[in-house]
């Protein structure tokens, strides 16, 4: 029987979003997202052809998104 995905397994996805996300929480550029990565004033690693981006390091950047920005578009 292969291992199962846990509920714990789950936990930390949920501190990290992507490029296209990150631009919908705080309604910025892409280029502006892409800056603060390339910089290094956001932690991101890339994971094939897309940015993983730690919302923690989001929050500490530019604080904590207004809740409008979070509904989907």
């Amino acid at each position: 029987m292969p291992h199962e995905a846990k509920l714990e397994h789950f936990t930390y996805l949920k501190f990290v979003t992507t490029v296209a996300g990150a631009c919908r929480m705080y309604d910025k550029p892409r280029r502006t997202i892409q800056y603060a990565i390339d910089t290094g004033n956001i932690a991101a690693l890339k994971d094939g052809g897309v940015w993983l981006i730690s919302i923690p390091s989001l929050v500490a950047r530019w604080g904590w998104p207004l809740p409008e920005n979070l509904q989907e578009k």
